[in-house]
């Protein structure tokens, strides 16, 4: 696991924002931060480093629609859906930076 989930994978408040968002791996510095409405919505800004890769861990409903900078996530290319596990929707991701919106199903 790294860093982008480690630091927050199963803390979620009702609502808040992260705090200390920033860790150092082997290639560089890995950026996370995130926000959570009350509403269920959740924002995350993630940057990885070049030559590595993360597993990126959303809470979310299973059905929660998922996008990258407005796009759905399907269609980014660099970003995996491993499943869903322990109440998140598992991604793994590669060099770069994300800007993640999850959006609840109403």
């Amino acid at each position: 696991m790294s860093a982008v989930s480690a630091a927050t994978r199963g803390r979620w408040p009702t609502n808040g924002r992260s705090s200390d968002p920033r860790r150092w791996a082997t290639y560089g510095q890995i950026r996370s931060e995130w926000s959570k409405g009350a509403d269920g919505s959740f924002e995350l800004l993630a940057e990885v480093p070049a030559n590595t890769t993360s597993t990126v861990w959303l809470p979310a409903a299973e059905d929660a629609a998922v996008f990258e900078s407005n796009l759905p996530v399907e269609k980014v290319a660099g970003i995996e859906y491993l499943g869903y596990k322990e109440g998140c929707k598992v991604y793994a991701v590669g060099s770069g930076t994300y800007r993640v919106d999850l959006r609840p199903q109403r």
